[in-house]
């Protein structure tokens, strides 16, 4: 009966560390320019169908985190 409910304990803790680690987030980085390659200050970068999202600072550049669920509408 012991081995059991080691056995199950195990299961559970393998069941549950696998549920945590698959809520991840993914670092979006990247940089807004114009054509000829000025950068723009405060653009707004949306992940589309979403309400995530951030401004570009002074050289343009943007970093975001999203969440794994949302990963599609990155596409």
């Amino acid at each position: 009966m012991k081995k059991i409910l080691q056995r199950i304990s195990f299961l559970f803790c393998i069941l549950f560390f696998s549920i945590t680690a698959s809520a991840q987030n993914k670092t979006i980085t990247g940089k807004v320019s114009d054509e000829s390659g000025a950068p723009i200050l405060a653009a707004s970068v949306i992940v589309k169908g979403t309400n995530l999202g951030t401004s570009t600072d002074i050289n343009g550049d943007f970093t975001l985190s999203v969440p794994e669920s949302e990963w599609p509408g990155l596409i």
